[in-house]
């Protein structure tokens, strides 16, 4: 019998659910924060609004994933991480994913349906290998990409609807090392534990290069949910006030001012993980 894998974010709703349950309001930046983003946020965000969505996304129902006829709003969900990356073949290779395959095979030897477990695994690489801001830029990138090439089939599906990405982001935090040391000879120098270093944390809401994918492409609304970004995962001071990073970001697209964004340009030999 063939063993049946089934990573629970594999499910659109789940991812969701998620969503709806583990993040407060306070916790998401609305750019700007207009009557429509905090609308748009609160149809999906609270579960008596989510009853106005319809779930198309079976395999046998048309794209994108989620669409609504009161809210005229349709929705296409991705995931995307910070361990793919291209091999010397091309093909793209997740040895986290591949740690978890093995460990779910595991636990399900018999195969059973509808059987979802939630693992965190130790791929065995080194950190800077398993948690890579290049693998992550360059993944992202690489997801967004491909789901614009199906816009034309969503404005096809759903009329005159407004267009969200939900963007599922289960990447680490990131900090741009400002000691003038590159990501592995920061690591080969065998940091302890509570080592202290000065960096620049990794806004990645305002990334120049991962903003770029969006900007002028006829996507309305994007949903940037990061739950492992979160403060408990990475101590941020700013001239000695904490900073707490958000949950999620709410982009209106068509009247983002790109030129008052201040965004960032980082540079990926120096972008060390939070899970370091």
């Amino acid at each position: 019998m063939e063993v049946k894998v089934l990573d629970c974010f594999d499910n659109e709703q789940n991812i969701i659910k998620a969503f709806q349950e583990c993040v407060e309001e306070q916790e998401i930046i609305f750019v700007p924060e207009t009557q429509d983003t905090i609308r748009l946020f609160k149809s999906i965000h609270l579960k008596k609004r989510w009853k106005n969505w319809k779930d198309t996304s079976g395999k046998d129902a048309p794209p994108p994933d989620f669409f609504s006829d009161r809210y005229k709003i349709m929705m296409d969900v991705m995931r995307v991480d910070d361990h793919t990356f291209k091999n010397k073949k091309g093909k793209l290779v997740n040895p986290t994913q591949a740690k978890s395959t093995e460990i779910f095979k595991k636990l399900n030897p018999k195969g059973h349906d509808n059987l979802q477990i939630f693992t965190i695994v130790d791929s065995g690489l080194p950190t800077y290998l398993d948690h890579n801001y290049t693998y992550y830029r360059d993944s992202f990138i690489r997801v967004i990409e491909q789901h614009k090439q199906k816009i034309e089939l969503y404005r096809r599906n759903h009329p005159d609807f407004k267009l969200v990405f939900f963007v599922f982001d289960e990447s680490s935090a990131y900090m741009e090392n400002l000691q003038n040391t590159t990501v592995q000879e920061f690591y080969k120098s065998n940091p302890e534990q509570d080592t202290i270093i000065r960096g620049r944390p990794h806004y990645w809401w305002i990334d120049r290069d991962f903003l770029n994918c969006f900007l002028n492409t006829g996507i309305d609304y994007l949903i940037w949910y990061t739950p492992f970004k979160a403060s408990k995962y990475l101590d941020v001071s700013l001239s000695f006030e904490r900073f707490k990073f958000p949950q999620a970001i709410v982009f209106d697209l068509n009247n983002l001012d790109i030129k008052n964004l201040d965004t960032k340009k980082y540079n990926e030999k120096y972008m060390i993980g939070a899970e370091a």
